[in-house]
């Protein structure tokens, strides 16, 4: 599946972060900012301690998230994701962004 040169390495952070217990907070910021596209990744790692921000770089290029990649990759591969973002609801696969019409009308059939 083609991806951003920089996809692979804000993956890493979000699995990394995510063993952290940050996570949601480095989605966030993931989602919310371009920066690290660009290369600056300091952006997305600001406001956390030394501690997380240390174990978190230590942590992208280790086995662990080799391996959680890798489960991604081929749990992606399994569900037919074949581009980011996809949105899987009720068995139905949504490629590409959603607007917020769009967004609304899934929620919807949730209730």
């Amino acid at each position: 599946m083609p991806y951003h040169p920089r996809a692979e390495y804000a993956a890493r952070v979000a699995v990394c972060a995510q063993l952290a217990g940050r996570g949601a907070e480095i989605h966030a910021r993931l989602m919310e900012t371009s920066e690290w596209r660009e290369g600056d990744s300091t952006i997305v790692l600001s406001g956390l301690s030394e501690e997380d921000r240390r174990m978190i770089q230590v942590c992208v290029t280790s086995p662990s998230a080799d391996s959680a990649l890798l489960e991604d990759a081929s749990m992606a591969k399994r569900l037919g994701v074949e581009a980011t973002p996809t949105t899987l609801l009720q068995y139905e696969l949504q490629v590409g962004s959603l607007s917020d019409k769009q967004k609304a009308r899934l929620l919807e059939k949730l209730k």
